[in-house]
C-alpha cells in the first residue's frame, strides 16, 4: 500500500474514532482500525504501521499513547493534560491531511 493511499483510509478511520474517544467498553476505547470495515484493508493498514512507523513515529506513537490513555481513563499523558494531547494529535493530522491531500 502506498502512502497516500494509506493515509486516505487511515486518517478519516482515526477522526471518527477521535470523535466517539468517549465511549469505554470497558478498558477499551475504539482505536481507528475498528473503523476500517474490510479486514483486508484493515490487514494492509497494519502492515503499514508496523513497517513504516519509524517514518511516522510523531503520528503513530502518539495515536497509542492517546488511545491507550483514554482506554485506562488517565488524565495525562507524559505529564500532559488528555485533551491538550488530543489537540496536538488534531494539529499532527491536518499537516498530513496537507501533505497528502486529505480533505
Amino acid at each position: 500500500m502506498k502512502e497516500k493511499e494509506f493515509f486516505r483510509i487511515y486518517i478519516p478511520a482515526l477522526e471518527k474514532a477521535l470523535l466517539e474517544d468517549n465511549i469505554n467498553y470497558g478498558f477499551s476505547v475504539l482505536a481507528p482500525d475498528w473503523y476500517i470495515e474490510d479486514e483486508d484493508i484493515r490487514k494492509e493498514i497494519y502492515l503499514f504501521e508496523e513497517t513504516y512507523f519509524e517514518n511516522y513515529k510523531d503520528l503513530f506513537q502518539n495515536v497509542a499513547l492517546y488511545f491507550d490513555a483514554k482506554s485506562h481513563g488517565f488524565n495525562k499523558i507524559n505529564g500532559i493534560l488528555v485533551s491538550k494531547f488530543k489537540e496536538v494529535l488534531h494539529e499532527i493530522i491536518s499537516e498530513y491531511k496537507k501533505k497528502f491531500q486529505i480533505s
